[in-house]
């Protein structure tokens, strides 16, 4: 099938037909995105947790909410 054709069913979502390759570059995009969060959160987190328990505390977070915080925010 054309990449531009579009099938219509009755009661079927109207989609056009894609490549293997361009969901294959979805997918590579998609981990890649997921990838680069994950590390700057483990980033921030390793941060955190090289803080002294006084600078925790000033920051109003406790030593048991670094993962939380660097992963969530403080809200």
């Amino acid at each position: 099938m054309n990449a531009t054709r579009v099938e219509r069913h009755a009661g079927a979502a109207v989609l056009p037909d894609l490549e293997l390759g361009a969901l294959a570059r979805g997918a590579v995009i998609a981990v890649a995105v997921m990838a680069a969060r994950w590390l700057r959160n483990r980033a921030a987190e390793r941060q955190l947790s090289e803080l002294s328990d006084f600078q925790l505390r000033d920051l109003g977070i406790g030593r048991a909410d670094i993962a939380r915080v660097a992963w969530h925010g403080r809200d």
